[in-house]
């Protein structure tokens, strides 16, 4: 921000000729009424910004500066009316003189106009808050102290902050969602490839001899190591590939969907959570307009500077009543923004367990459209279909109360007849031969003496704690951390 050194000024409101020294220092100009202090300040606000802001605004009518920035013995001749003022940047130490004149007040002449002190000026320009009414002064001094954060923000007029807060808030609203719903995704992709290998845990040694077994019946060369990078179809010829039959992968994971309908625990407390939550809103109908008022209400807390409500017009017995009513009002729809979050915190819970469902739903359709009846895949999409729009109407407080009816009774709304389409899909798979013998499509476990030779079974560990290492302590790593690790 610049600093004024010394400021002249010429038949300018009621100032006929003056000359005053600041010395790039803070000062305070003063004396008794009539003498022109409010000029000085109307002087500094013109040179910098071609305007004077107290001509400016409500309640000003018909004033103008072409009008009223003159001396009134030079009112027909605004030309006359002139401001010059030394200024300097603190950050480079230049000086420079910005002249303005009341006749042409939009153009200025800087003198030397340099890039750096013209980037100063304009900067010192981007600031409204440059001259404040008396008005505006004493209403920050007689303001209670936990309100003067608030005043502050107006009086310096930085409205806006509010608003970029909100945005904020909204773009980690939405980064918050999509990180859980990433989170939701990795972890139903551990989960899958825990199926088909048949392990509960993906450990670096585990996986490699789970994989590297399944590429030695493929005669394929073993892979060394599990990493971010590995291709683990490294030496298949995929071209006109056609996947095989895994028996055991696919009754795992009809096995899991299966599962997830008969153990339901976990949903079932986190809708009981939620509406716990929901009924407290229930109990109080006002709390939802109050959320949906807050911003309207705050925004004209802030604007009151009369007896008359900046909302609704409505005149009011006196200021203070007015800002009183407000503030209550504002209370409110803070307890119902708390309110808010804890819905909203509650209801992820539940989305959450509906996204596992959805994704075990997923896993399970290339095996319902291979050995399922002619009815089932259709039925499962559109199952598939309803979670999915159920899940995005827990996104908002308003779309969450409209779902009670469903939370009540059954959140899955699991369609007729799929527990028992599950179960004959999974006899039917148990009948199907596998790959490599009746019961087996693959050796799930044991290496050939090439593949032990090929790979270490127990490599060493890059981590340094125990619970690096997934907390196994054995030197073994979990994929997944190995994979954060890479990213």
């Amino acid at each position: 921000m610049i600093q004024i050194e010394s400021i002249h000024i010429e038949e300018f409101r009621g100032i006929r000729n003056l000359d005053l020294t600041f010395g790039s220092t803070s000062f305070v100009i003063y004396g008794p009424n009539g003498s022109g202090k409010s000029g000085v300040v109307d002087a500094i606000d013109f040179a910098l910004t071609g305007n004077i802001a107290r001509l400016a605004g409500t309640g000003t009518g018909n004033l103008n500066l072409q009008r009223h920035g003159p001396h009134v013995h030079c009112r027909d001749n605004p030309a006359a009316a002139k401001v010059a003022m030394t200024v300097r940047d603190p950050t480079t130490g230049e000086q420079a003189v910005l002249r303005r004149s009341v006749n042409t007040a939009r153009t200025c002449t800087l003198e030397p106009d340099t890039p750096a002190m013209r980037a100063a000026i304009e900067r010192a320009q981007q600031h409204p808050e440059l001259t404040l009414s008396r008005r505006e002064i004493i209403k920050y001094i007689l303001v209670e102290a936990g309100k003067r954060a608030e005043e502050v923000q107006t009086l310096l007029k930085l409205g806006r902050i509010d608003e970029i807060r909100k945005v904020f808030k909204t773009a980690r609203s939405k980064t918050s969602s999509a990180r859980d719903r990433t989170k939701s995704e990795e972890n139903a992709a551990e989960e899958a490839m825990c199926r088909h290998l048949d392990l509960t845990e993906l450990l670096n040694t585990e996986m490699a001899r789970e994989v590297n077994s399944r590429r030695t019946t493929l005669g394929l060369d073993p892979l060394s190591a599990i990493t971010l990078e590995t291709d683990l179809r490294a030496g298949v010829d995929v071209e006109g590939f056609q996947q095989p039959f895994d028996k055991n992968s696919s009754l795992r994971d009809v096995q899991a969907l299966s599962d997830r309908l008969t153990n339901t625990t976990a949903l079932t407390t986190a809708v009981n959570d939620l509406r716990n939550v929901l009924e407290e809103l229930a109990d109080d109908p006002e709390i939802l307009l109050s959320l949906q008022q807050h911003s309207f209400i705050d925004k004209g807390l802030q604007l009151v500077s009369e007896n008359v409500c900046p909302l609704c017009d409505t005149e009011w017995e006196n200021m203070e009543k007015l800002r009183t009513y407000l503030a209550e009002k504002l209370a409110r729809s803070n307890a119902a923004d708390v309110l808010q979050h804890r819905v909203q915190t509650v209801a992820s819970s539940v989305v959450q367990e509906l996204r596992e469902v959805c994704e075990l739903i997923r896993a399970t359709q290339p095996h319902v459209a291979n050995f399922g009846t002619a009815e089932l895949p259709h039925r499962l999409q559109g199952w598939l279909d309803d979670l999915a729009t159920f899940e995005a109407k827990l996104d908002t407080v308003e779309s969450t109360v409209d779902q009670e009816s469903r939370l009540a009774g059954d959140p899955l709304a699991i369609p007729p007849s799929m527990v028992a389409g599950l179960a004959a899909l999974l006899e039917t798979l148990r009948a199907k031969p596998g790959q490599t013998g009746p019961d087996r499509d693959f050796p799930s476990s044991g290496l050939s003496d090439h593949c032990s030779r090929a790979l270490d079974p127990n490599p060493p560990c890059s981590s340094r704690s125990r619970k690096d290492c997934g907390g196994t302590g054995n030197g073994e790593c979990r994929l997944s951390d190995v994979l954060r690790r890479s990213r």
